[in-house]
């Protein structure tokens, strides 16, 4: 994944990976960074609808789901605080 590299080496440079959180729309994405940097925190962003956004979340090691308001329902939600992953709901209208 480009860039990926890049972006790990500049938070650990800064030292700021305590209080960043990588996210991308792209669950391959967020492997990779996974495997560069277990120890920084991860975020699925989802806009459109999935089959499985927790099991997609666990696999990639994520511990944050940020999803389209329009996808936040109960059982997506209680889905993921069963299994230790918090969800944030994005408002997807843009400003001019």
């Amino acid at each position: 994944m480009r860039g990926c590299g890049r972006v790990v080496e500049e938070i650990r440079k800064a030292g700021m990976g305590a209080h960043c959180i990588l996210q991308s729309f792209e669950v391959e994405a967020i492997r990779h960074l996974h495997d560069l940097a277990p120890e920084l925190r991860r975020a699925a962003l989802y806009q459109t609808p999935s089959p499985d956004y927790v099991g997609e979340a666990m696999s990639a090691g994520v511990g944050y789901l940020a999803l389209s308001r329009r996808l936040v329902g109960d059982f997506v939600v209680e889905d993921a605080h069963r299994n230790g992953i918090q969800v944030f709901g994005l408002d997807s209208r843009r400003t001019p």
